[in-house]
């Protein structure tokens, strides 16, 4: 996640903290229950997958929860989801503490933010060749105000 990149003062520990410009943050939460925790914060930092087996293997020890499934965005984990293998056709990884499933997931309002900066960019090609483009949505409120203009006069 992108911060603003400021000096700033920790009171706590009577200290200066660096201007950094990204924060890595992992919350754990349970998903038939309504809790969620912040289990690991660092700076200007990329995840991995070493330090994302030991946060695991740390929920798990303090009997949080077992974790089943992680969800990123598509942005930061690209380097996560090569080392773990992630693809379009391979959602899961074992991990190697138990040798245990776990499956990968994008966070859906990401991806939904992704996929309509992507249309409106480039557009999109069907499978029959059909290409649209944001014009589409352009004719279609064009026709929309056209009908709404005819219905009030």
């Amino acid at each position: 996640m992108h911060i603003d990149r400021k000096i700033c003062y920790d009171v706590s520990e009577d200290k200066i903290l660096e201007p950094f410009s990204k924060v890595q943050l992992v919350l754990a939460r349970g998903i038939m229950a309504g809790w969620k925790r912040p289990v690991f914060f660092n700076f200007d930092t990329t995840m991995t997958k070493h330090p994302l087996y030991e946060i695991i293997k740390k929920i798990e020890e303090k009997g949080l929860t077992t974790v089943e499934t992680i969800v990123s965005d598509l942005a930061g984990s690209r380097t996560l989801w090569k080392e773990l293998e992630i693809t379009s056709k391979n959602n899961l990884f074992m991990l190697p503490l138990n040798c245990r499933k776990i499956w990968v997931f994008v966070d859906p309002p990401h991806y939904l933010k992704l996929f309509r900066n992507h249309f409106l960019d480039t557009g999109l090609v069907l499978k029959d060749g059909t290409v649209l483009t944001k014009n589409i949505f352009e004719k279609v409120f064009k026709k929309i105000e056209e009908n709404t203009n005819c219905a009030s006069s």
